[in-house]
């Protein structure tokens, strides 16, 4: 586990060391740019799919205790990484990162008190990764992003469609 101010960042050894390293880029520049009252898990797996607590397969998931002075975590899940890449591997990292940010989006509307699963929700997730990625730039200079845009991306559209 790695401690980034309120981030404890927990990626699991089934994680490919590629993305991991990604993440903690991601996470370390989250820290610093956003704030982030309240401790924060996030718990990342080399596994295809997470469990909801609905029982639903889903790539990422947020929980949130009722008492605001409990931790709070999210689960990311990385295992389709490769699958994903033949989009590119800036349009993968794209779709993991995206992910965090948006059960990130779902921490600040827990901490204001907001319905989990408004409709701007997606959409700011998309900003703050492209703030990101205008931040860092493309890491492999590939510019490439499939026909449809970032949620052509498999992983991203199954995501907003369990929503």
């Amino acid at each position: 586990m790695k401690i980034i101010g309120n981030i404890n960042l927990d990626i699991r050894p089934s994680v490919n060391r590629f993305i991991a390293k990604e993440i903690k880029k991601y996470v370390a520049w989250l820290e610093v740019n956003h704030s982030l009252p309240k401790e924060l898990r996030i718990i990342v797996t080399g596994v295809s799919f997470i469990r909801s607590i609905d029982h639903e397969h889903v790539i990422s998931t947020f929980w949130a205790p009722f008492d605001k002075e409990e931790a709070c975590y999210m689960k990311i899940s990385t295992g389709d990484f490769w699958e994903l890449e033949k989009w590119g591997k800036d349009s993968a990292i794209y779709s993991t990162l995206n992910s965090i940010s948006h059960e990130l989006i779902h921490y600040h509307q827990w901490l204001e008190d907001k319905e989990l699963h408004g409709n701007e929700t997606d959409k700011k997730a998309t900003l703050l990764t492209n703030e990101y990625v205008e931040y860092r730039g493309f890491p492999h200079g590939e510019n490439r992003i499939h026909r449809w845009g970032w949620s052509g991306i498999p992983k991203y559209r199954k995501y907003k469609k369990t929503l």
